[in-house]
């Protein structure tokens, strides 16, 4: 795996051990709706997924300046978490990533095929998986976006979500 490590600000924050506990829909529906709380999906190794935003009154931008060599860091609590591509998963590839709270699963920056897909709102759209290759099914993909926000308009970083949901998200407990 070739990438390049860039964090260039020292996480404040400790990790600390945590118990969380997501109940995903068996089948997802697609009720469309806004991520809110922290974490909004499981990647495979456990690592919970955060959104695509930072605590209110932080920039997610300059926030991922913290991000370690995995792309993940802890918050204030402990909780170590991705919000944006899980570099010791998935690098510009389609692997498996995770599952959103939702029940859709999420894949890299790319289809099966190499190429970048072309996304809905909420970065998913339905084509073939490594898991579904010949029914497609709705699923997420890594996404690049841009910052808007004066201090780090024009910044680019690739995010796990857009910060909205394809279905309803199940419940988590201790999920802050």
């Amino acid at each position: 795996m070739k990438f390049r490590y860039s964090s260039s600000v020292q996480n404040p924050n400790t990790i600390a051990q945590q118990s969380h506990s997501l109940a995903l829909p068996r089948t997802p529906d697609s009720v469309t709706q806004p991520m809110t709380g922290a974490i909004v999906g499981i990647a495979l190794n456990g690592v919970p997924i955060f959104g695509n935003f930072a605590a209110p009154g932080d920039d997610i931008f300059l926030e991922a300046m913290t991000f370690d060599r995995c792309g993940a860091h802890p918050q204030m609590t402990g909780v170590y978490h991705y919000h944006s591509e899980p570099l010791s998963i998935s690098y510009d590839d389609a692997r498996f990533i995770g599952v959103m709270r939702d029940g859709y699963p999420i894949y890299g920056r790319k289809d099966m095929d190499g190429s970048l897909p072309t996304l809905d709102a909420a970065g998913g759209h339905t084509g073939t998986t490594s898991h579904s290759s010949s029914t497609p099914v709705y699923h997420y993909h890594v996404n690049e976006q841009t910052s808007t926000t004066p201090g780090t308009a024009g910044r680019k970083q690739w995010f796990l979500t857009t910060g909205t949901y394809h279905g309803t998200p199940g419940a988590c407990a201790n999920c802050r």
